[in-house]
């Protein structure tokens, strides 16, 4: 019986939740190093766990004034919708799941932006999701991006790549960001590449603020983060968290 055999999924949501002590996730990362199929379980548990956060990350916020509905209602019904969201999501990942332990081609796949390698990507279509405000991250997915779009032209490789933006990585896409012109420029040299704006966020965002949000040019309106990445992922799109 090997390690990925008899480490069950309830220690690994031990690890990910900061459950276990320090000897313990010694041992588990030890064996997650040394064994491709528990690493592989163990990231798609973590990319779960993910977008169940990332579905509860952006409700949008109550307006003043919406006749019969009070914020519990309101928010009942947001919690509903981001629970199906969920499930819909979930039902993705096992299904992904299934395909890969039965050997079947994946339909979808999962990167962080430092394993994501241009010559090695099994698909053409990739969405990046930023959510984050750190800007060393921004900066390492930005790049990484514009590295698969330029090698992907060199080769002759068709690809589309789409670039979400949520919560805090919406504010890439504001006017006056410091990205800006990157990518203006971007857009400007590769046609395949697209900026999106998460409607949720920005509604918040200008809820909070009590104004108007003004977005650079490029970026193109959506309804939601979640809604887009569970179509992308369900359509075989590789998902990339920034």
């Amino acid at each position: 019986m090997n390690k990925n055999e008899i480490i069950s999924d309830e220690q690994l949501n031990a690890l990910l939740d900061n459950e276990l002590d320090d000897a313990e996730r010694a041992q588990l990362f030890e064996s997650i190093g040394n064994d491709k199929d528990l690493s592989a379980r163990y990231c798609k548990l973590r990319q779960v766990k993910e977008m169940v956060a990332l579905a509860y990350n952006e409700p949008p916020l109550p307006k003043s004034g919406i006749p019969g509905l009070s914020q519990q209602r309101f928010a009942n019904k947001i919690s509903m919708s981001a629970a199906a969201m969920v499930l819909v999501f979930l039902g993705v990942v096992i299904g992904w799941s299934i395909n890969d332990t039965a050997g079947t081609s994946n339909d979808a796949s999962f990167y962080s932006v430092d394993r994501l390698n241009p010559n090695t990507l099994q698909t053409n279509r990739v969405l990046l999701h930023l959510a984050t405000r750190d800007e060393s991250r921004i900066d390492a997915s930005l790049e990484k991006i514009e590295s698969l779009l330029e090698t992907s032209a060199s080769q002759g490789k068709p690809i589309e790549v789409e670039v979400v933006a949520n919560s805090d990585g919406l504010n890439i896409l504001r006017r006056g960001s410091r990205y800006a012109d990157r990518i203006k420029m971007m857009t400007a040299k590769y046609s395949n590449v697209s900026f999106m704006a998460c409607g949720i966020a920005k509604q918040n965002a200008q809820l909070r603020e009590g104004q108007q949000i003004a977005l650079i040019p490029e970026a193109r309106d959506i309804p939601g983060a979640m809604e887009r990445i569970i179509k992308r992922v369900a359509g075989g799109w590789a998902y990339v968290r920034g």
